[in-house]
């Protein structure tokens, strides 16, 4: 199906030139502070530590990807507007921390982890959710264990995706552009928590990630093993541990719902709601986090 030319015009206005465009008629205009992020996960959830020193809510732009945001910093320093205008590009570190491609700048900030999202999906904010928002009493149940059982799910997924990263590494390296968003990690860890079982991935699998099966290897297997031997928390893709979080919580629902119909427990909120879908995790868990250490020096 054709793109409609609303489509079109929006694509255009999201591409690094049409941005940096934007950004460049902003300075000379006045604007002397900004900051970049790569979405709208980011905007959100960065935006709430706001204002820091100089660096105001309104000042916050989106780069709409970290591969615009890479030739946004580039087009800053090549036409001289550091001198002119204060910029921060926040910028994650996902797998181009691994593969030693992340760009260089002084005043691009790389996150110690993988995403925005490995700071929301912790096992301390997963714990202030059960206790501020399901309202669960650890008198009626064992949180630390079930906060063990969400920490030893994510472990074990991120060890059971070692091939299929490891693959993706090779086909990076070789000019391929993949969708990890096509893999159902969500329905991975619902049956996980549900019977223990994790299934070995399919050519399917890395079909539907567009990484040629030619990847496939014993090698790249090995150079994703070396990858997960990482903090999962910090270093998991964080689009993959949010719906990993997204399926404990609804299975961590359905067991303290089956809990208090046997009367085993009592003090479950009743009007928790029910929508426990990664974005929606993502605004309730984000809100207990703190400003994490990359901001410090936007207050100076």
């Amino acid at each position: 199906m054709a793109e409609s030319f609303a489509e079109l015009l929006d694509k255009r206005k999201r591409t690094a030139i049409a941005i940096f465009h934007r950004f460049r008629l902003e300075v000379a205009a006045g604007l002397d502070h900004v900051l970049f992020v790569e979405g709208f996960e980011d905007l959100a959830f960065y935006s709430r530590f706001l204002p820091l020193g100089s660096f105001r809510p309104e000042a916050v732009r989106m780069t709409f990807g970290k591969r615009n945001m890479d030739r946004i910093v580039g087009l800053y320093y090549a036409e001289g507007l550091d001198s002119r205008c204060e910029a921060r590009f926040i910028r994650d570190a996902d797998f181009d921390e691994f593969l030693g491609n992340l760009p260089a700048g002084e005043r691009v900030v790389i996150l110690d982890r993988y995403s925005v999202e490995n700071f929301i999906f912790t096992p301390s904010n997963f714990e202030m959710l059960l206790a501020a928002r399901f309202g669960i009493s650890a008198d009626e149940y064992d949180i630390p264990a079930c906060i063990t059982r969400y920490e030893n799910g994510v472990r074990q997924i991120f060890q059971h995706l070692a091939p299929l990263f490891g693959a993706s590494f090779a086909a990076i390296e070789n000019g391929h552009s993949l969708d990890f968003n096509s893999l159902d990690v969500r329905n991975i860890a619902s049956v996980f928590f549900a019977t223990g079982d994790l299934s070995e991935l399919t050519d399917e699998d890395y079909t539907r990630c567009r990484i040629p099966l030619e990847f496939r290897t014993e090698e790249s297997a090995q150079r994703g093993r070396s990858f997960v031997e990482r903090e999962p928390f910090l270093w998991l893709r964080g689009h993959y541990l949010a719906l990993i979080c997204s399926a404990y919580v609804q299975r961590t629902h359905d067991t303290l719902c089956a809990k208090r119909t046997a009367g085993e427990i009592h003090t479950l909120n009743p009007n928790l709601s029910t929508d426990f879908s990664a974005a929606a995790l993502a605004e309730r868990m984000g809100a207990f986090c703190e400003a994490p250490t990359i901001l410090q020096d936007l207050a100076a």
